[in-house]
């Protein structure tokens, strides 16, 4: 009895660890998306980073992987992951807080600006719109005159479309 509870025993502690480990690995490669992820999104902004007013944290990673801040402070993580984060973001520093402040602007004005043509297109296709409402409403009306004039009657044209 004492050995089949000592197997079971066994069988939970490995399987404890397997889920650790799994876990573990589960948060290194959120981590390390986040951080490609950031990467991509710099090298598009100018070497800036584009959110959280240009400040690259650990903090700003974790929350970009979906991970508490702590657990980079976990037995786990301390040493290695941390280690690897807190260099990673020592070698992206953004340039100055005036650029990172720059940068917002101009992305500012440029989305102000895509958003003015934006509306001048749609009151441009507003405006097509109209016309096209008037015009359909004059050749309505012009195709009832000439039904009116018709010599024919309805009966005759549409014997004649038969034929």
């Amino acid at each position: 009895m004492r050995s089949n509870k000592k197997k079971v025993n066994d069988a939970l502690r490995s399987a404890g660890t397997e889920h650790a480990r799994e876990r573990t690995a589960n948060v290194i490669r959120k981590l390390r998306a986040a951080m490609a992820t950031i990467d991509s999104e710099m090298a598009s902004n100018d070497g800036i980073y584009p959110h959280n007013f240009g400040r690259l944290t650990q903090v700003e990673v974790c929350r970009r992987a979906e991970v508490a801040k702590i657990t980079l402070y976990s037995p786990a993580h301390i040493k290695t992951t941390r280690t690897e984060v807190r260099d990673w973001i020592s070698s992206h520093q953004i340039k100055n807080k005036l650029a990172a402040r720059n940068a917002s602007v101009k992305r500012d004005v440029f989305w102000k600006e895509e958003h003015a043509k934006v509306a001048s297109q749609i009151c441009l296709y507003e405006q097509q719109l109209i016309e096209k409402d008037i015009q359909i409403k004059m050749l309505r009306e012009e195709i009832n005159v000439l039904k009116r004039k018709s010599p024919l009657r309805k009966e005759d044209n549409v014997s004649n479309l038969k034929e």
